[in-house]
């Protein structure tokens, strides 16, 4: 019989095997979790980097396409803005061709209802031509009375209108020269050497200036006929007398060699006064 010792010892032995063999089973078991944890771990970073890399062409597919977008949105947006700009000229073109027609139309329309020719300018011009003269200097000079007078007789009202208004304006500039000549000597006349022009021209605020403008006024309208001109021997605004014949007022002037009248001054025995007229 086996003793009790080594029954003890038999029973200490297996409780000793089964705790290798208990150990060397957690040991397995532990190394089969950690290696499963490492291979999820590995599956979990190549499931990551996956997904990255389709996240990675997902985006750059979008910035393509927006790209794409955009550039074709500006294409289109460019073609219509010319299209545009393409149809306004056009419209502006048409728009104004049809107004030509319409003006030459109405034109036209105008010169039938009138019975007036086409043209007119040939016919003006050979009409003004015959009223020009030349004098021994080669200067031109027409008659625009004679002119306007013969194309109002052929029916050439507004021609004959444009004569008259040219020869008016060249009638006034001679009449305004003249009167500023004749203002001018009045003035230098009319300045005293020894007073001022507040006295010599108290009569128009002691300005001579004022006092020119009025006189060049007074002697264009004289020239107009508008004025009939008075004689008097005041010289204050006036200017002298320069008739062919005595002057009305005084019939017993006398016409000296600087062509002017003088009549004897009533103030000054044996003395002579220059005859002016207002």
């Amino acid at each position: 019989m086996p003793s009790a010792l080594a029954f003890i010892g038999g029973g200490l032995l297996e409780g000793v095997g089964k705790g290798l063999v208990e150990s060397g089973k957690e040991k397995r078991e532990r190394a089969l979790a950690d290696l499963e944890h490492e291979r999820r771990l590995e599956r979990d970073d190549r499931a990551f980097e996956a997904r990255r890399g389709l996240l990675s062409q997902s985006a750059a597919g979008a910035m393509k396409r927006l790209g794409l977008n955009i550039g074709s949105r500006e294409s289109l947006a460019g073609e219509a803005s010319t299209e545009r700009r393409e149809l306004a000229s056009e419209a502006t073109k048409s728009r104004e061709k049809i107004a030509k027609i319409t003006a030459a139309s109405r034109e036209k329309a105008a010169r039938i209802t009138a019975g007036k020719p086409t043209d007119t300018t040939s016919a003006e011009d050979r009409i003004i031509k015959r009223h020009v003269t030349t004098d021994e200097n080669g200067l031109e000079t027409i008659n625009h009375e004679g002119a306007a007078t013969e194309l109002e007789a052929r029916g050439l009202k507004k021609a004959a209108q444009a004569q008259r208004r040219k020869g008016k304006a060249i009638v006034d500039q001679e009449n305004r020269n003249i009167a500023e000549v004749q203002a001018d000597a009045e003035v230098e006349e009319k300045a005293g050497a020894f007073s001022t022009d507040a006295t010599d021209f108290k009569e128009d605020g002691g300005s001579r200036i004022r006092f020119r403008a009025r006189r060049v006024r007074e002697i264009i309208a004289e020239q107009s006929g508008k004025v009939t001109p008075k004689t008097s021997l005041e010289a204050a605004g006036s200017s002298p007398y320069v008739g062919d014949t005595p002057p009305p007022s005084f019939p017993d002037a006398r016409r000296a060699k600087d062509g002017f009248w003088y009549v004897s001054d009533p103030d000054r025995p044996g003395k002579f006064k220059r005859v002016q007229r207002k």
